[in-house]
């Protein structure tokens, strides 16, 4: 929605630029017979060229206003009033040992390093974040071209459930589901042994991935 004073200032934008160029002809008429005037009419346009740009971006952040837009950190209407969180540990539903450790450990840092809330421990956070580990799956994505029965990239698909709970009455304050996905080659024919290999060093690649959905989901709402 567009204010009374952002239509003004928009007006005045205007008219400022259509004045700029009134002004610039007569200084192509006058100038080249008199150095000084040539000197006094650029610094007359540098001068007004700055100013025109500090109103323009003046008037770019009260339209912006006006339409429902704002600057800094945008977090989720339920999470407003929280200022800091922690991450509990995991609860891990797969075979893959230690995943809910390396998980944790990745959303906990994500956090740090996004910045919108303060880590704390679960006594003294504002809300606390736990999860579930549902499922680690690998999809196929291309096969060999000597052998079309064999893949040679997969997806590795890491999939998490969270809820955000405010620490002092229990309620539920965000939830929602986060998956991390991996594409990896196998590098070899031999499907057995690098098929193992390759998918337990991406175990933490998609572990970070799904930590950065979950803290923007918790962070900004998306």
């Amino acid at each position: 929605m567009i204010t009374l004073r952002t239509s003004a200032l928009l007006a005045y934008l205007l008219l400022s630029a259509k004045e700029l160029i009134v002004e610039i002809p007569r200084y192509d008429q006058t100038s080249q017979r008199d150095p000084k005037r040539q000197r006094m009419y650029l610094r007359f346009i540098s001068k007004y060229l700055r100013g025109l740009s500090l109103f323009f971006l003046l008037g770019v952040t009260l339209f912006l206003a006006g339409c429902g837009y704002t600057l800094g950190e945008i977090k989720p209407t339920t999470m407003r009033r929280v200022n800091s969180i922690s991450v509990g540990t995991l609860k891990n539903d797969t075979l893959i040992p230690r995943l809910e450790s390396q998980t944790a450990d990745a959303i906990a840092k994500q956090f740090q390093q996004d910045g919108t809330y303060r880590l704390e421990t679960p006594d003294r956070a504002d809300a606390n974040l736990m999860g579930t580990i549902v499922s680690v799956k690998r999809q196929p994505m291309r096969v060999y071209a000597s052998n079309v029965m064999q893949t040679s990239e997969f997806d590795l698909i890491l999939t998490i459930e969270f809820v955000v709970k405010d620490r002092l009455t229990g309620v539920i304050l965000l939830r929602g589901r986060a998956e991390g996905h991996v594409p990896f080659f196998i590098n070899s024919d031999n499907i057995n042994s690098d098929l193992v290999t390759d998918q337990n060093i991406n175990y933490p690649i998609a572990a970070q991935r799904a930590a950065e959905l979950i803290v923007s989901r918790v962070s900004e709402g998306w």
